[in-house]
């Protein structure tokens, strides 16, 4: 696959205004990403107070949350978001998620829920997680990947791909490599 240059902020259309909204666990300074994608897409990120899930989202049998049942947390929480057309908020999370409306889903990176709302967990990005040696970079490198697409779909409207090279991939399986937008990618 031949990608092209990578994508710069004056190719990319944003929709709406952009939240990153801590929930539960954090392992990854939301500030930083926020900091991190401000430079990277020349955009504004309003980083929202945090909330703590509500214990009904957790599935003590599974030891995990139901990601759209956080989502729906998110959503009580800031009511003025969720009447707001124009708001696109990304949950951030280091609380291990599943997808409950997928049958057989063991655990997700990432849900969302159309443009508008959406979470990714670091919680398996972590190469420790799987039986590797701990890595913090890795676990910071998978996130930006999976926070690209998600900030990329969401907010800029990029289409999803089946380029298995493309971090606009779908399913995305974060593996800390780039987290480049391509000019294939817009296409």
């Amino acid at each position: 696959m031949v990608h092209g240059a990578v994508a710069s902020p004056a190719e990319l259309s944003a929709h709406g205004r952009l939240y990153f909204l801590p929930v539960g666990r954090q392992v990854i300074p939301v500030e930083t990403l926020a900091e991190y994608y401000q430079q990277k897409f020349n955009i504004q990120i309003e980083v929202l107070p945090a909330v703590e899930p509500n214990s009904a989202s957790y599935y003590p049998n599974r030891k995990q949350y139901a990601a759209e049942d956080l989502i729906a947390d998110m959503k009580l929480d800031h009511p003025e978001l969720v009447r707001d057309p124009n708001a696109v908020v990304i949950g951030l999370t280091d609380e291990d998620i599943f997808q409950r409306w997928l049958e057989g889903s063991n655990f997700t990176y990432s849900y969302h829920a159309g443009y508008r709302f959406g979470i990714v967990s670091t919680h398996r990005m972590n190469p420790s997680f799987w039986g590797n040696p701990p890595s913090d970079s890795v676990r910071l490198a998978s996130m930006k990947q999976m926070l690209t697409k998600y900030v990329a779909y969401m907010y800029f409207h990029v289409p999803l791909s089946e380029d298995r090279t493309s971090v606009m991939r779908w399913p995305l399986t974060p593996d800390g490599g780039s987290d480049n937008l391509y000019a294939s990618d817009l296409h």
